[in-house]
């Protein structure tokens, strides 16, 4: 009986058979052909193998030899699949609790509080001489941690007529100016008192109202919005805050919401009192104790059991 001589080769095309290739013997028969690739393959793959376990230290990879078929049962291969499942499925985990740490469970950011209002006076009034003219009354107000007098100014603002087809707002407010002097305002209409500002009434403006149909504003309806606190600085009726809401939603509302002031504007010798209230998932209130104004805040909300 003699056996075919196999040569170590790595051959990719292995030789096929067709339907009319003449079967024949012999060393280089092409009964023999494909025999002899397949197994110069087997070699090449047994030495790589040989190779793995000696730099194992003589362990084969799972205890597993390439000689040893028993070890590819199908219940080491389950074995392998499993761990491999868990595996990757404590990968996704980690990498959605890492996003959850830092996106949900420690959430920052900063935040102003301002501490304004009317302490005495500053009503304001209708002209009856001016065309939608504006005035106010003399007072004082609270505005950058100081109690502040305001003039009176007759015919001193304009309320904007309203071409639109709904009714529109604006604002009458007061502010002091680059020089330091206090001035009076109305805003545009749809448009905020700006920041520095001190709003005292809004001014609903029904469609169509102009200087030709309502040159003293009588169809113009006033709604008072001032915040009065006469015992400024030692007693207030409110307290000023200012609404935070989170970028992500927490489960609920047991969170921590550690405060560090970072500026205001007031006596140099206070320290504005912060603290977090009205807690909510989706958000909480800030408020600010005392007569120091534009107080400054940078918060962490801390839920680390999410």
């Amino acid at each position: 009986m003699a056996f075919l001589t196999v040569v170590k080769r790595w051959v990719r095309d292995i030789w096929r058979v067709e339907l009319d290739t003449r079967w024949a013997g012999g060393e280089e028969g092409t009964a023999n052909v494909q025999a002899k690739q397949l197994m110069g393959n087997i070699l090449v793959l047994k030495d790589y193998a040989d190779e793995v376990e000696a730099a194992r230290g003589g362990k084969a990879n799972l205890n597993m030899r390439l000689d040893q078929y028993d070890a590819f049962d199908p219940e080491s291969m389950a074995t392998l699949y499993l761990a491999s499942a868990m595996g990757v499925d404590l990968g996704s985990l980690a990498s959605r609790e890492i996003a959850k740490t830092n996106k949900q469970r420690i959430q920052q950011g900063v935040a102003a509080i301002v501490n304004r209002g009317i302490i005495t006076g500053c009503t304001v009034s209708k002209s009856n001489s001016a065309v939608r003219n504006i005035s106010i009354a003399a007072g004082s107000f609270f505005m950058n941690g100081l109690e502040l007098p305001c003039p009176a100014f007759s015919n001193a603002a304009l309320v904007p007529p309203n071409y639109g087809d709904e009714s529109q707002y604006c604002y009458a407010y007061i502010f002091i100016n680059s020089t330091g002097a206090v001035q009076f305002a109305c805003t545009p209409l749809g448009v905020a008192v700006p920041e520095g500002g001190l709003a005292l009434y809004r001014f609903t403006v029904p469609a169509g109202n102009n200087e030709i149909n309502d040159a003293y504003l009588a169809s113009v309806t006033m709604t008072d919005v001032r915040r009065v606190e006469a015992g400024f600085p030692i007693q207030f009726n409110s307290i000023a805050y200012t609404s935070v809401a989170l970028p992500f939603s927490m489960l609920d509302a047991e969170y921590e919401v550690v405060i560090e002031v970072m500026d205001y504007k007031g006596g140099w010798n206070q320290r504005p009192v912060v603290y977090p209230g009205e807690k909510a998932a989706n958000g909480f209130k800030l408020f600010a104790e005392g007569s120091l104004d534009a107080v400054t805040v940078r918060w962490t909300a801390l839920k680390l059991s999410l």
